[in-house]
């Protein structure tokens, strides 16, 4: 994947440039080192789908953002298409509504528990959320027959001392009504 490759190219390039003054015993005396790296556990592929027989689209948690980008099967050596690349954004699930070119995407900002579903179409970069509350929405899938259907799965969250999760239910939501319906309750 060329943007996780291209990320971590750009993290060893900053350190290499601020490596003088956080590195060796004096920054150290100084109290300037620079002990706050990027794990690379927190750099992989959350989630990925073909727009046709040779498009794969995929998101990336990139640090503390996401990148989604495409990428041509048939020649690897085509640069991938930017679709989107925000900081402080995560993106978890993704489904495809071929017939209006969008994505509806589970997500969250700033590392948060709580993860919503969101619009973005894919001839633009503006991401507009659908779902909201004290809850994590995740795998939409749309219905292929009405693309305005989304069926996903939410639980709602708790936050007194630690946090828990509730029920687990499967919805569906049409988001030109905004009319909500739970399907099944465990």
């Amino acid at each position: 994947c060329q943007a996780i490759e291209q990320y971590k190219k750009n993290l060893r390039e900053i350190k290499q440039r601020k490596q003088w003054k956080s590195a060796g015993a004096g920054a150290h005396f100084m109290g300037v080192s620079d002990d706050h790296e990027v794990d690379p556990a927190d750099i992989y592929v959350t989630d990925m789908l073909l727009l046709d027989a040779d498009q794969l689209l995929y998101s990336a948690h990139l640090g503390s953002g996401t990148a989604i980008q495409v990428k041509t099967l048939s020649d690897w050596n085509t640069p991938e298409a930017l679709v989107l690349r925000k900081n402080d954004f995560m993106v978890y699930d993704v489904a495809l509504d071929a017939m209006n070119r969008r994505l509806v995407m589970s997500s969250s900002i700033d590392y948060d528990l709580e993860q919503h579903l969101c619009v973005l179409s894919l001839d633009g970069n503006q991401t507009q959320f659908v779902t909201e509350g004290e809850c994590q929405d995740a795998n939409p899938f749309i219905d292929p027959r009405q693309p305005d259907h989304i069926y996903y799965d939410s639980c709602g969250l708790s936050y007194t001392g630690h946090h828990f999760y509730g029920p687990r239910e499967v919805c569906k939501l049409d988001i030109a009504s905004g009319e909500l319906e739970t399907l099944i309750s465990n």
